[in-house]
């Protein structure tokens, strides 16, 4: 039995999407698990046929003092899985509240008997506070994981067994990658063509952002095509999951940096506000920022900036590894997957490491055989 953990409700669509992309007799080989109660809700009301298993009902939690005195090496790993888990670390829950959460799923999952069979998990990024007893539990039954994760290219998406970005076994061993074949420069350059067509629409994370008009209003700055030989800096949503277990500094910090870079190098610098920014404070301390430093702030299309840029700097954005697709030096002040990346390792990253052929965030049907390659890979 494969499960899907469906932890939130864009990836329980996608999910979904997959599951209902099989036949009937395969759907009965996927139990879908959701530690939330409004996402079982939803699940119920989807035309599959695969098993739901809900995470509900009461369960004694022993505290983590009686936990540790019992089994302290568990005990130490829990631990380090709520200090590192996005609740813990951006949202500021208490470490006693993230413990009962922890607890509750990972005591309810093993003692689940619907579960006694599964052979593989298929998890998102496995760093939410619901993920990580998953990723326990699978351990502990010698599950094999796969780890999903949006790919920041068109009809791709980032599968590994370890877990996402910097957690992934890619970002441990991306030598990995010389062993898969080359990519043609042909191949290649129909693909970018394409790519620059798909980059050039709407970003779907920016819709409904009650936080676009304050954006547009401090990034007016019009630097293309007058400009160029800039430093560009695209900074992350302020609660990113990677700006805060990848790195050991904020959006603040990049724009110092890259405003003393500017100096130093006599160039302009050129800050783009990711379009998903939702935390007004956020925006008012960058616009202070640009009172005090003098450097550009525009929503100009990212592409063009990277083209006109002369070099990039980012924390880990993904941005990143699209500036190396134009050849552009990239600084990175932070840890990301792809820092050891060259040319080549970039190419068979996105043709042959990824996976092709289907859109996390659309609506339309997946084809069977995507499907049944994705849950298999």
């Amino acid at each position: 039995m494969i499960g899907f953990y469906m932890e939130t409700i864009e990836n329980t669509r996608f999910y979904c999407r997959i599951i209902q992309a099989l036949p009937a007799s395969e759907q009965q080989n996927i139990i879908a698990i959701s530690p939330w109660e409004q996402i079982s809700d939803w699940l119920s009301t989807q035309p599959c046929q695969s098993a739901m298993v809900r995470i509900n009902g009461e369960i004694d939690i022993p505290s983590p003092q009686a936990f540790k005195e019992n089994k302290p090496a568990i005990f130490s790993r829990i631990e380090s899985d709520i200090r590192t888990s996005r609740e813990f670390l951006i949202q500021g829950m208490p470490f006693e509240r993230c413990w009962n959460i922890y607890l509750y799923l990972l005591l309810q999952l093993m003692n689940k008997p619907e579960l006694a069979t599964l052979t593989k998990m298929i998890l998102c990024s496995g760093n939410g506070l619901a993920e990580k007893p998953a990723t326990l539990f699978c351990q502990q039954r010698n599950i094999v994981t796969r780890y999903t994760e949006l790919a920041n290219f068109p009809n791709k998406v980032f599968i590994d067994p370890e877990g996402a970005n910097a957690y992934s076994a890619l970002a441990k061993h991306p030598e990995c990658l010389d062993l898969l074949p080359a990519v043609t420069e042909e191949f290649h350059a129909e693909w970018m063509a394409y790519y620059e067509a798909e980059k050039r629409q709407p970003p779907l994370q920016a819709r409904n952002n009650p936080c676009s008009p304050l954006i547009a209003k401090i990034a007016k700055d019009t630097v293309l095509p007058r400009k160029k030989g800039f430093i560009f800096l695209p900074l992350q949503v302020s609660y990113d999951t990677q700006l805060w277990l990848n790195a050991d500094l904020r959006n603040k910090e990049a724009i110092l940096h890259g405003s003393r870079a500017a100096r130093q190098e006599k160039r302009d610098l050129v800050v783009k506000i990711h379009p998903a920014e939702t935390a007004p404070e956020e925006l008012l301390d960058i616009a202070h920022l640009q009172h005090q430093h003098r450097f550009f702030i525009t929503q100009e299309n990212t592409l063009d900036l990277i083209k006109a840029a002369d070099r990039v700097i980012t924390i880990n954005s993904t941005v990143g590894m699209e500036a190396l697709l134009y050849h552009k030096p990239v600084e990175i002040l932070g840890r990301a997957f792809y820092q050891h990346f060259d040319n080549e390792r970039l190419k068979k990253y996105i043709h042959h490491y990824l996976f092709t052929g289907v859109e996390v965030r659309a609506e339309t049907p997946i084809p069977e055989a995507t499907a049944r390659a994705f849950i298999r890979h």
